[in-house]
């Protein structure tokens, strides 16, 4: 047992990767695929993208639809759909064991990444977003058009995520999501990332300080040119050095990596006590 703890130590971190509002996976797949972050990132990570739902009578994917009442409130619509498409596919990866690391959002996914970890770090998953149905193949939620469901898994079963990766996100304005974000439930105690341009005219560098301020282990690396689209940031436009932003992922992930060892090689010493 000792042998396969230690051929385990090193690989990859599993990355949850979640695109931008009416984004597909696969225009975030290519989004990062251009920046260059799948291959400088490959030693460390492998970066797996997610659908958002596409809402009834609706042309694109979205995590949810933000509106601006009349008193000021706002409010997302969807918005537990949208998170339910998060932690299906976590679910089904925990139920494989082969459970994600971490989660990467990208624009409105980043926001849709940290109201997920405040709700799994404090055990609010199936509070808010209803029972999980565990099957063989995979997970669904109760009131999906599922082939075939068994028994009803409780989302404490799937790992919260060690840490969350930001790319020009914010904080949700929504004012149903503050009590997940109330003072004694902040700062969030795990590592965060959050990476920001100062060309950004859709998400201003200071709201993504703010998304980095939610965590405990928040760090903010600030581009110095681009603009909101992901696939510029990292690409370094014939340069021979490494783009600055990948020379701030690559530890920030080796780190994450040595703390997922560590806590397997502990874990696996004291179950042969």
């Amino acid at each position: 047992r000792a042998a396969a703890g230690a051929a385990r130590s090193g690989r990859p971190l599993r990355v949850l990767c979640l695109p931008g509002f009416r984004q597909t996976r696969e225009q975030l797949a290519r989004a990062l695929a251009s920046a260059g972050w799948e291959r400088e990132l490959a030693p460390f990570a492998t970066l797996e993208c997610v659908q958002a739902p596409t809402p009834a009578g609706g042309e694109a994917p979205e995590w949810w639809n933000a509106k601006t009442l009349e008193d000021g409130s706002v409010v997302y619509d969807n918005w537990r759909a949208g998170l339910r498409a998060v932690r299906r596919p976590l679910a089904a990866a925990a139920a494989q064991q082969r459970p994600f690391d971490g989660i990467l959002g990208y624009s409105q996914g980043g926001a849709v990444a940290s109201v997920y970890a405040a709700l799994a770090m404090q055990g609010r998953l199936d509070e808010e977003l209803g029972p999980l149905i565990d099957e063989a193949a995979g997970c669904c939620d109760e009131g999906s058009d599922c082939d075939e469901r068994r028994t009803l898994h409780s989302s404490a079963d799937i790992p919260a995520p060690a840490f969350v990766v930001g790319v020009s996100c914010m904080p949700s304005r929504a004012n149903e999501h503050r009590a997940f974000f109330a003072h004694e439930s902040l700062p969030l105690q795990l590592p965060a990332l959050a990476v920001t341009n100062k060309g950004d005219r859709i998400v201003p560098s200071e709201a993504t300080l703010e998304y980095a301020a939610l965590f405990a282990g928040g760090r903010v690396v600030e581009l110095e040119a681009g603009s909101h689209r992901l696939a510029a940031m990292g690409s370094d436009r014939g340069k021979n050095e490494r783009p600055e932003l990948l020379r701030e992922l690559a530890p920030f992930l080796r780190a994450r990596m040595d703390e997922r060892d560590t806590a397997e090689r502990v874990a696996d010493e004291l179950s042969r006590l």
